[in-house]
């Protein structure tokens, strides 16, 4: 995916003055073989120009012909995965899972102008319940490229695993990933699944979706389900 002059400059100033340098490190698979990752060579030259529009982000490559354990190492699900690394290699749980074209190549910008700024921009009452949680929360998010309202749900998810170490964000691109979509009965855009519990369909204010990650919780915790 080549970008154009236009987005070129529009991204350099979306990237403009990070304070903190953010690493992209890009799972893919160079085999050529387009049986096997059909747009990896595409997320590569998209990623690339990314890296390319500053100074302060930083771009590897790792292929999976080369390192097979890269994606059971940062638990991903498969080729092409982008993981988001801060500037001393602490992960705060991004992955993108598929090519962030469209609408996701916004969100993906976003997201890494956030991370440079070491301030995920969330509001105060999710900043101190994120602050309380005791235990892990997986967030997936599938969307496709020509979802407008998919990018809103991804970003809330990824400032989400910014503002905590316990939240690992996943978005997905499901279009890319049949199998997975399927398995997670995948009919519309974007859907969010959190800890494999609770499931919603669409965009919505961060708010809600606090709600909705605070009511996964609730329903892994097991003294909260024997008072239910």
């Amino acid at each position: 995916m080549e970008l154009t002059e236009k987005d070129r400059a529009a991204l350099a100033r979306a990237l403009e003055g990070l304070s903190e340098r953010v690493r992209l490190l890009l799972i893919t698979d160079r085999s050529g073989s387009r049986s096997d990752c059909w747009l990896c060579p595409e997320t590569e030259e998209l990623i690339g120009a990314i890296a390319a529009a500053s100074d302060e982000v930083e771009l590897e490559i790792v292929d999976v012909r080369e390192d097979p354990g890269a994606l059971a190492r940062y638990g991903a699900i498969g080729v092409p995965t982008l993981v988001m690394l801060r500037a001393d290699g602490a992960d705060p749980g991004i992955r993108f899972s598929g090519i962030p074209a469209g609408f996701e190549l916004a969100s993906l910008i976003q997201a890494i102008a956030l991370l440079g700024s070491g301030d995920p921009g969330l509001e105060a009452r999710s900043r101190e319940a994120l602050a309380r949680l005791d235990r892990d929360v997986t967030i997936r998010v599938f969307v496709t490229p020509t979802c407008p309202y998919c990018p809103r749900a991804a970003l809330t998810a990824m400032r989400m695993a910014m503002g905590s170490e316990r939240v690992r964000a996943e978005i997905v691109e499901a279009q890319e990933f049949p199998e997975l979509a399927d398995a997670y009965r995948v009919f519309g855009v974007p859907k969010i699944v959190i800890n494999d519990r609770v499931e919603v369909e669409g965009a919505m204010p961060e708010s809600s979706f606090l709600d909705a990650v605070l009511h996964a919780v609730a329903e892994d915790d097991p003294a909260t389900a024997v008072r239910s």
